[in-house]
C-alpha cells in the first residue's frame, strides 16, 4: 500500500519533499519490559517524548505485569522514555520510581520503522 501511495506521488510530479516524508512516515511499534531491581515492575506507565522537535509529542501506555506496548502510532526517530509507578500513600501520591527514569530521564531510545523491542532494567535508589 505505502509503495502504492508513493507510486501515485511521483506520477503526479509531487516535490521530493513531500516523497521523503511519505517514506519516513512508515507505521513503528514499541513494545518490551519494564524490570524494577531484577522484578517486573507490577503496575505503572510509560511515556514517550518526542526529542529536538518544534513541538514536544508525548505519548503514554500502561505497564502491566512488567509488560508495555504501544500499537503502529510512531514515527521513527529517537525518543526519551519516562517511567513512572506512583503510589496511595496516606492521601498523597508517591512517586515509586527514582527521578532519574521519569522527570530527569536520560533513557533513550531509537526507534525504526516496524516492530521494535526495548527492555528497561531499572534500580530503586
Amino acid at each position: 500500500m505505502l509503495l502504492q501511495t508513493l507510486g501515485v506521488m511521483v506520477a503526479l510530479g509531487t516535490s521530493a519533499h513531500i516523497y521523503k516524508r511519505s517514506i519516513e512516515h512508515s507505521p513503528t511499534s514499541f513494545q518490551g519490559k519494564v524490570l524494577v531491581n531484577n522484578l517486573p515492575l507490577e503496575s505503572g506507565s510509560i511515556t514517550i517524548v518526542t526529542i529536538g522537535e518544534s513541538q514536544v509529542v508525548r505519548q503514554s501506555q500502561p505497564i502491566t505485569n512488567g509488560m508495555y506496548a504501544f500499537p503502529d502510532i510512531f514515527d521513527s526517530g529517537k525518543y526519551i522514555a519516562e517511567i513512572n509507578a506512583p503510589r496511595d500513600i496516606a492521601d498523597d501520591k508517591i512517586e515509586t520510581i527514582p527521578a532519574k527514569y521519569n522527570v530527569n530521564s536520560t533513557l533513550m531510545i531509537h526507534l525504526s520503522p516496524g516492530s521494535n523491542f526495548q527492555d528497561f532494567y531499572l534500580t530503586a535508589d
